[in-house]
This record gives structure tokens, sequence and C-alpha cells, in this order.
């Protein structure tokens, strides 16, 4: 049909697996000068708990001989309570920034997106993944037959991390909407290409098994009347449709499509800096930004996989992330009033109002909020 859809394939760095440090045995900790006399502190066993003892040593070489006896010796001034390191339970979330850029973390106290399903028609989603293993549905797969599950890319487990990896398990990331079902849609090959007639009933597919949101990250430079038809039957089902505005910022910015069309949410990518990305296009069809820079996800070549990548590929999914958490909270909102919330809760950046670069500005889970209140008030 002569459109032809594409993933970006972005920046991709792998990250290593992940080494737990613990401490084994008495830990002593010099206070002041190594003159005499020392003040010591040390952690000493005491029955199935430790406590911490006080005492003193006429230097700190000598104080090593007292640990021993430092329960009898010392001052008992404290007993082990638990600590827990913070975001312990997922641990690469200190490297993603953008949940914090957008607010998703006092987002989640209102909602975490249960009971909302979110498509990703993309390369397939490894739903084996530690991740996001129990949260990613049996879908279909439009270039093989299979259920979704085969991405060859890497592309849609990345994006499907982004939107929904679980929080709190011990493993890995968070994802915006953690309590979300993934609806995988296979439209992409092993080399990240597709054609818009795939594309066009994958967006179907998805509106017709109940996707409140679905997640584009693809897209081409002709305005396909298939997929348009598509995307404005979905709208029409109820389904919010959010695509990548695309990566052609240094290159002219021509328009991309799905993103294009007027019924979606265009999102474009900023840096930890909230600086537009210089791939991130430009243009009147750029509706809001999200993270897309240093973007940590899931990772498809093992099933404890994870890497970092930038795109507006991955901008996208924190958008469609933010939709859903505003659909748990009031389902009474259609797509446009969903829209309409992302839109005016956006963080201005740029000139003042919307503009070509930033659109209405940076997503904000403030949305939440204002769905939130909204659902309170009946509307």
């Amino acid at each position: 049909m002569g459109w032809q859809g594409r993933a970006n394939r972005g920046r991709m760095v792998l990250v290593a697996a992940l080494t737990t440090l613990g401490i084994a045995g008495p830990l002593a900790l010099p206070v002041g000068a190594a003159s005499a006399p020392v003040a010591m502190y040390a952690v000493v066993p005491d029955g199935s708990s430790l406590k911490i003892v006080r005492f003193t040593a006429s230097s700190a070489a000598a104080a090593q001989s007292y640990e021993a006896h430092a329960a009898q010796q010392g001052e008992v001034v404290g007993t082990s309570t638990p600590v827990h390191a913070l975001d312990a339970g997922d641990p690469y979330r200190s490297q993603q920034w953008g949940l914090n850029a957008v607010d998703f973390p006092n987002a989640w106290a209102l909602s975490k997106g249960s009971d909302i399903t979110v498509a990703v028609v993309d390369s397939g989603v490894m739903g084996t993944h530690e991740d996001l293993a129990g949260s990613v549905l049996s879908g279909t797969d439009f270039v093989s037959p299979g259920n979704g599950w085969n991405d060859q890319f890497f592309h849609g487990t990345f994006v499907a991390g982004i939107i929904a990896a679980h929080l709190g398990n011990g493993r890995g990331i968070a994802g915006g909407a953690p309590s979300v079902k993934i609806l995988p849609v296979r439209v992409l090959d092993g080399g990240g290409s597709g054609n818009s007639a795939n594309v066009a009933a994958g967006i179907i597919y998805a509106a017709d098994h109940g996707a409140r949101v679905i997640n584009l990250s693809l897209g081409g430079p002709v305005p396909d009347a298939g997929v348009h038809y598509a995307v404005q039957y979905a709208v029409s089902r109820g389904s919010v449709v959010v695509a990548a505005a695309g990566n052609s910022g240094q290159t002219g910015s021509p328009a991309i499509y799905p993103a294009a069309f007027p019924e979606v949410l265009a999102v474009g990518a900023v840096d930890s800096h909230q600086v537009r990305a210089a791939f991130s296009n430009v243009g009147s069809y750029v509706d809001v930004v999200a993270p897309g820079v240093d973007v940590m996800s899931t990772y498809f070549a093992t099933t404890h996989s994870y890497a970092v990548g930038e795109g507006t590929s991955f901008a996208a999914p924190y958008a469609a992330a933010e939709a859903a958490l505003i659909a748990a909270t009031n389902p009474k909102l259609d797509p446009a009033g969903i829209r309409h919330v992302i839109e005016i809760s956006a963080h201005d950046l740029g000139p003042s109002g919307p503009d070509i670069a930033y659109g209405y500005g940076l997503i904000s889970t403030r949305g939440l909020l204002r769905a939130t209140a909204d659902a309170s008030e009946g509307t």
C-alpha cells in the first residue's frame, strides 16, 4: 500500500545483572580521631537480632579485641530495627528519572491503572519477562501466527515496560501504570518494520478487545486512509490513541502518521532537563511531550534483561500510562475528555501556550487529580 510503518531503533545500552550487596559479621565504626581514648560503636549479635554497643578503647587497633566482648563491656545504645533502601523493590528505579519528572509516584496513591487494558501495537511483547509476567494478555500476531508474545525486535517489550512494569516486585524497574494489563498486538517484524494494512488491523483488533488505551510507537510519512479509519473506529469504541511524534527533528521534521491524525495524542520527547530532544519532531500536530532520553525499560534478550534507550517511541508510552491512570480514576471520561485532561494539565514549556516543539508541554499527573475531582463531582 506504499506506507511503511517503522519503529524507532534509538540508542540502546544493555544493563548488567544486578548484584545484591550484604554485610556479614560484626561491623565497628570509629568515632573521632584514632588517638586514645577512642569511642567505638559495634553491631553485635543478640539472639536472632542485633544490638548497637558503645565502648571505649585505647586505640582503634586495640578496639578490635574489644568487639568480641562488647556486649558485656559496653553500653547498649540501640537495637536493630528493620530498614529498607528507598525503592529497593525495583533495583533500577533510581535510574528512571522520567517517572519523577511526570510525578507518577504521587499519582499511584490515587490509581495504578487497575482494570484498564493498554494495547501495545508494536513488535510484540515478551510476556514471560520477569517485570511483566502476569500482566501481559494473550493478544494477536499479524506478522506470523501467534498470541503477540513473540517479540523479535525488542521494541514492544521496551514500550510495555515503560507502561506496566511491576511496582515493588524486587526486580528491575517500575511502570507508569503498574497495574494495567498489556494487550500485545504484533505488527512489526524482526527488523522493526511493517505495513499499513497490519497496523490498521492491529488498531481495530485492540479496540475490539477492550483496549482503553492504544499505544502506537511507530509511523511513517504517508497519511494512510486505512490507518486513519482504524484510529477513528478505535476512538468511537472508547479507546484513547497515543502515538510517537517521530524522530526526524534534525532532518526536516516531516509529519509522521498516525501521530499527525487529529484524533491521536501525538507525543514528542524531552531530556532530563525538560528540553526538547534534538531528534524529536516539531510541528503543529505535536500535542504534548514526555521523557524520551535515557529511558530504562524491559528488554527482550532474556526474561531478566533491561536496557536504556531514547526516542519518541519511548515518550509515547509515558503518555499512554497517564491516560490509563486517568481512565481508571474516572471511567466516565471519553477519549476526548481524557486527552483534554492530559493537555490542560501539562507543564508548559518553551513559549507561553501551545507551540510546535512542546505542544501543551510536559505531561503531568496533575491530570489525575483533575480526573479524580471530576469523578467526585459526578461529571
